[in-house]
């Protein structure tokens, strides 16, 4: 990580939060099995919830705390609250009234990893279907 952190904050669903000067935010989260339960493979409308996301372009603001030149570079991602409205889990939402949204970009991964796959599988059967017509 570049840059002096300032704090790191370690939340109860053991996301660590280190917040970096002049770049930005990291988080890491644990993924282990032990922390979780209600485990479903069964996974669906993620073509759906992909479809209703906006990607948007900004600038960092000076509420942001960025540095000039983060201000300067044109970004392209997310607005959080667009994406709570699309599906609760691609979001993480203030603790309290001074905080920020966040996104849960691994909940977006996962739902784009499964649309991949799903395309994969049309992909070889449409190859298979022209494969056996020639």
């Amino acid at each position: 990580m570049c840059g002096v952190v300032k704090s790191v904050e370690i939340r109860p669903d053991s996301t660590r939060t280190a917040f970096p000067q002049q770049t930005g935010t990291l988080a890491l989260a644990t993924s282990d099995e032990r922390l979780k339960e209600v485990i479903s493979n069964q996974v669906d409308g993620y073509f759906e919830r992909l479809s209703a996301l906006k990607v948007v372009e900004y600038h960092w603001n000076d509420i942001s705390g960025a540095s000039p030149m983060a201000k300067a570079r044109v970004r392209r991602g997310f607005i959080a609250q667009q994406v709570n409205a699309v599906n609760e889990s691609y979001a993480l939402p203030p603790e309290t009234e001074d905080d920020f949204w966040g996104i849960d970009d691994r909940a977006i991964v996962a739902d784009l990893l499964l649309a991949v796959l799903e395309l994969k599988e049309k992909l070889a059967e449409v190859t298979k279907k022209l494969t056996t017509e020639e």
